[in-house]
């Protein structure tokens, strides 16, 4: 499980509110692997991802977000 946790410092930092988006998994070769909706604050499973390293972009309008992730089993 991931939360977007890069999103609530975003809202930290501005004071602006990203209630509503899409989420976006891709490997380090660029493929993306999981995405979907975000509305308030969401968990995201990646349980059945491969072990390795990814990124993770929240996108709310303009604004993109990235976060990397490490999946270890």
């Amino acid at each position: 499980m991931i939360s977007l946790d890069g999103v609530e410092e975003y809202e930290q930092k501005t004071g602006k509110k990203l209630d509503e988006g899409m989420f976006f998994i891709y490997d380090l070769d660029g493929n993306l692997r999981k995405s979907g909706k975000i509305v308030g604050k969401t968990t995201v499973l990646v349980n059945d991802l491969p072990v390795g390293q990814y990124v993770v972009y929240y996108q709310n309008g303009k604004i993109i977000t990235q976060k990397n992730l490490k999946i270890e089993k």
